[in-house]
């Protein structure tokens, strides 16, 4: 049991990093730029590029950046940056199903029904 508790708190640990970064990276970039969040018609073509490739992109970027940090804990004896890269974008692509995932069943769980992508306040109409 602790071999494999060795072997995926790393990853898992990778994973939470990735989540965190690509957490505040959207809310830092939608609050700058709230006209990206905005998907029923696109708003501009950036908005629709951001949309539907960079937010998938971000993780990647982020898994790409954490293997550079030379760390035995994250990688464990993975050696060599080609293979740390291919872990880490591995489990930074798959971060973002996880977060969905776990997202829909803490809300399922405590009964909120708030649709994923809408805000829980109402927001008034601009005038």
């Amino acid at each position: 049991m602790d071999d494999l508790l060795k072997l995926i708190s790393g990853p898992l640990s990778l994973a939470v990093m990735v989540v965190i970064c690509v957490f505040f990276t959207r809310r830092i970039t939608e609050l700058l730029l709230p006209h990206l969040k905005k998907k029923n018609p696109y708003v501009t073509k950036f908005s629709q590029w951001y949309n539907q490739v960079i937010l998938y992109a971000i993780p990647l970027v982020y898994g790409a950046l954490f293997a550079l940090i030379p760390s035995k804990f994250l990688f464990g004896d993975v050696e060599g940056y080609f293979s740390k890269l291919f872990m880490a974008c591995t489990v930074a692509w798959f971060s973002g199903l996880l977060y969905k995932v776990f997202k829909k069943l803490i809300l399922k769980k405590y009964d909120v029904d708030v649709k994923l992508g809408e805000s829980p306040v109402e927001v008034p109409p601009e005038v």
